[in-house]
């Protein structure tokens, strides 16, 4: 106790003699405790951060936590249709909005753009546009005065009501920023004198119009808003003061706006009890500054035109380039009245027949095609080939399956839509008169004061203008030159953003296309799904190998890529070699193949080819074939009529394969061959003789042909499995009745007789006169020259096709429906599919113990042919005292159907003993 007393006395007396001491001490307990308790500046910053972006620290409990997108993603693409595309992928991170959630991948439309889209829709009478302005709200760019952000233009391109228009818009309820009067040189005295009265109000100002473009007037103006005005039209007090409530609301936010419209469909004037869509707006227009921007870079497009045609272009552009429609609404006070819509109206039909004259209607957005048939569209930008692409165009219009567009690249490029019109005039009056001509007018260059030679922007130019082009026009197929330049990567680019089909024909091919015409427009759009390419057999014949590449080379391939691959044999000599190694193959991709190991014609034949997909078509051929310079026109127009025309039907899936080569021989018989012309059993039977047929039986040699990837992937396995068999156990002993290929014990021949056979498959030949074809033979019988044997070998030799006259020596100058053909059998019979179809499941029944499958149904897998009846085998054993020998157990699984019928019990794993 006496201790803490001294202490507490010697506190009180060092305070009493040092005061200044207790206070720091004091100041250094409170800045310690400021320092401990108040926060730091980084750590407010942070603060304040986290309060502006909450929502990226909020751990919300949503779906997003829960899914598995990667399974979701698989399994919504498994119940897509063949060819769909996600356009978006669902949000990982971010909360889907409303109209998304319900499964809809566009924003919600406002009621302007309804009503542009659905003429159905119902817009707002005047009483419930003046209880919607009534709500909206806007802000004063100067409270005090009621100014608002909008700039009125007046037009006074004539003499009119100026002074009574200036007075009416200084009189509204709310007032513009700027009244700016806009007029030529030559009209601006008089326009200075008639506002003699208001020279003194700093809002009017006068704007000399000439030769600056309107729209340039326009995006001058200082405010967000313009409100513009023609001659002659005076608007009441509250005009604009409703017009800037409505355009600030969600109805009518995205559109230009007045008071009367016209439609041009009939020029009918639109006075409207409720708002609506109109083409056009006349006498006056409210809309946003910043959407003339949009427009501006076709402004030339507009100088020097009657003013007049103002609301016109301004509807017009507004709808095409921004998708922002017209919209008219009833007004609460009476319209003036009107008298020139009919003048209007003239001035715009005389625009239109000038667009429609030099090619330029598409940029219009009222075009009207020639045709309601699927539209197929032609760039030509070659001076030098018009007569061949009119020739094409014209042949697609006396088709008449498609409505034909015919675009030029403009006079710039040597070629307009004038010209055009002229050469369709002279040369074919009626095709001029059933086709529509466009014009791209690509002269940016020229008018930019940019160098006419450059490439970049003129590729750039065309690629923009032909974008807008198919955007309109909306082709299914766009076909053009395919010449290297500028033009070439731009059609293929606008194609490629629009989605249109593009077709690429080399010059030297156009002449030969006219085919194209009578393939329906689905088939077109095909064009490039598949490849066709060309599997040469070598051996040691050097010169007719190079015969046969040469042929080759010359052919028409119509802009395709065409892959050659060459297999030689192991027998091949080194001139071969050194041939192939050295061959340029400038139509697509080279492949050679060599054999180490001498084999018979069957594996060398077979092997040569096994398709990679079901779009790759292979032509065999090997050293003693010739081609036709038409032969891939010929192999081109087959596949795309029957694999890829929508008239496909399951029974057309029955051809396997398209000859090259028309037959005079028919080898089948089991006694001899025998001479065979089609024609006059063709006409006996009620069918064209010149018309093309469908023949159960492969080509003599099995090259020249074109084969189909599924049926030769089946034949493939067929094959693999009988030869196996019958170098083995030889369960199975197929024969064909009274074929002579059934004796052919190494040849392919034998089993692909069978094959077709039991399938009732047919083969496509060309049937023209005097056999026609797009290959011949050049058979080496390896006799002595005696004359029988040249006669012999003659046989096999038929003349090429050696001009463009296929189409024309077709019945009706185009390739037959699949079920207009006349089908033969083996034998060269005219039967019924049926028929054939009843001869294969017989011989199947006799041979195999599996239940026959119809087309449609083995889906090319023909395994119901390879079922062999259960055999006993005798086994030789050196004595009766002698045991039998033991034979392994085999486990056989057996697998059910994924439904079960009713009554039948599911298959189980099944021992088996061999006999």
């Amino acid at each position: 106790m006496t201790r803490r007393s001294l202490s507490m006395d010697r506190v009180r007396r060092t305070m009493c003699r040092q005061p200044s001491l207790l206070l720091w001490c004091a100041v250094c307990v409170l800045l310690i405790f400021l320092f401990v308790r108040l926060p730091d500046p980084s750590s407010s910053d942070r603060r304040r951060f986290e309060i502006t972006f909450t929502h990226d620290l909020v751990d919300y409990r949503d779906t997003t936590q829960l899914t598995d997108y990667a399974l979701l993603d698989s399994l919504l693409k498994k119940e897509q249709a063949p060819g769909f595309q996600h356009r978006i992928q669902f949000n990982r991170h971010e909360r889907t909005p409303q109209w998304m959630a319900h499964g809809k991948d566009k924003a919600p439309l406002g009621l302007a753009r309804q009503l542009l889209l659905n003429p159905e829709t119902r817009g707002h009478s005047a009483k419930q546009l003046n209880d919607l302005a009534s709500k909206a709200r806007f802000e004063f760019s100067d409270d005090r005065t009621h100014t608002v952000p909008a700039t009125a233009l007046i037009y006074a391109t004539k003499p009119g009501r100026l002074h009574d228009q200036i007075q009416a818009v200084l009189s509204q309820s709310i007032l513009p920023e700027a009244l700016w009067i806009v007029c030529t040189s030559d009209m601006r005295n008089k326009i200075e004198s008639e506002t003699v009265a208001f020279k003194n109000n700093k809002r009017l100002q006068i704007v000399v119009r000439d030769p600056i473009d309107w729209i340039q007037v326009a995006l001058r103006a200082p405010s967000r808003y313009l409100w513009i005005m023609q001659a002659e039209w005076v608007p009441g007090k509250h005009y604009l003061e409703r017009m800037m409530r409505l355009a600030h609301t969600d109805e009518y936010a995205q559109a230009v706006l007045g008071t009367r419209g016209m439609q041009l469909q009939g020029c009918q004037t639109v006075d409207p009890d409720v708002s609506r869509a109109v083409d056009l707006v006349t006498d006056t227009w409210f809309l946003r500054r910043s959407w003339l921007a949009v427009i501006s870079h076709d402004a030339s497009t507009h100088q020097h035109l009657d003013p007049d045609l103002l609301g016109y272009f301004l509807g017009r552009d507004m709808r095409i380039y921004a998708s922002i429609p017209s919209i008219v609404l009833p007004s609460n006070e009476p319209l003036q009245p009107r008298t020139k819509d009919d003048e209007l109206c003239h001035s715009i039909q005389e625009h239109l027949a000038r667009s429609q004259e030099t090619g330029m209607a598409w940029r219009e957005g009222t075009h009207t095609p020639a045709s309601d048939m699927p539209p197929v569209a032609f760039v030509m930008d070659d001076p030098a080939q018009i007569k061949d692409w009119i020739a094409l165009a014209c042949a697609f219009q006396k088709v008449g399956k498609t409505s034909v567009h015919l675009i030029t690249t403009g006079a710039s490029q040597q070629l307009s839509a004038t010209q055009l019109f002229d050469q369709l005039r002279r040369s074919y009056p009626q095709c001029a008169a059933d086709v529509d001509v466009h014009d791209l007018t690509t002269d940016l260059n020229r008018r930019s004061g940019l160098a006419s030679d450059d490439t970049l922007a003129l590729s750039n130019q065309i690629a923009h203008e032909l974008t807008r082009l198919l955007s309109v026009v909306q082709p299914r197929v766009l076909i053009h030159v395919a010449r290297e330049g500028p033009s070439l990567a731009a059609f293929k680019l606008a194609g490629s953003v629009t989605g249109t089909v593009t077709i690429g024909i080399p010059s030297r091919d156009l002449s030969h296309a006219v085919w194209v015409s009578d393939l329906p427009v689905e088939s077109l759009e095909k064009w490039h799904d598949f490849q066709i390419k060309l599997v040469v057999l070598a051996d040691r014949k050097p010169h007719d190998l190079a015969r046969l590449i040469r042929s080759a080379a010359r052919a028409h391939f119509f802009g395709d890529t065409v892959d050659i691959s060459i297999v030689m044999d192991q027998t091949s000599d080194r001139v071969t070699q050194t041939f192939v190694n050295s061959l340029p193959w400038p139509h697509g991709k080279k492949d050679l193949r060599h054999r180490i190991t001498k084999v018979n014609k069957m594996p060398f034949f077979v092997e040569s080819w096994y398709p990679s997909g079901n779009d790759e078509y292979a032509i065999l051929l090997d050293e003693t074939t010739e081609l036709s310079e038409m032969f891939y026109e010929w192999a081109k127009y087959t596949v795309l009529r029957y694999r890829y025309s929508p008239s496909t039907t399951p029974q057309s899936r029955s051809i396997l394969g398209v000859s090259l080569y028309a037959p005079r021989l028919i080898d089948s018989y089991p006694d001899e061959r025998r001479l065979f012309d089609p024609a006059p059993l063709l006409q006996t039977h009620g069918y064209a003789p010149q018309s093309p047929y469908l023949m159960q039986a492969g080509v003599t040699s099995g090259v020249g042909a074109l084969y189909f990837p599924e049926h030769w992937r089946e034949f493939h396995d067929y094959i693999t499995a009988r030869v196996a068999d019958m170098n083995k156990k030889k369960m199975q002993n197929v024969t064909v009745p009274n074929s002579r290929s059934s004796q052919w014990v190494h040849s392919w021949r034998r089993y692909f007789d069978e094959f077709i056979y039991m399938r009732a498959y047919t083969m496509l030949y060309p049937n023209f006169e005097g056999h026609t074809s797009f290959a011949t033979h050049h058979l080496d019988l390896k006799m002595p020259p005696h004359d029988s044997y040249a006669q012999a070998a003659s046989l096999f030799r038929v003349p090429l096709m050696r001009a463009d006259v296929m189409r024309d020596r077709l019945p009706g100058h185009r390739l037959p429906e699949y079920r207009q053909l006349p089908i033969l059998d083996m034998w060269g019979n005219v039967e019924r599919q049926d028929t054939l179809v009843e001869r294969g499941h017989a011989l199947q029944r006799q041979v195999s113990a599996c239940n026959p499958l119809r087309l449609g149904e083995h889906m090319h897998d023909p395994s119901d042919m390879l079922c062999p009846f259960a055999k006993l085998i005798p086994v030789a054993v050196p004595s009766q005292a002698a045991p039998v020998p033991e034979f392994s157990t085999r486990v056989v699984a057996i697998y059910a159907a994924s439904e079960q019928e009713p009554g039948v019990t599911p298959a189980a794993d099944a021992t088996i003993t061999p006999l």
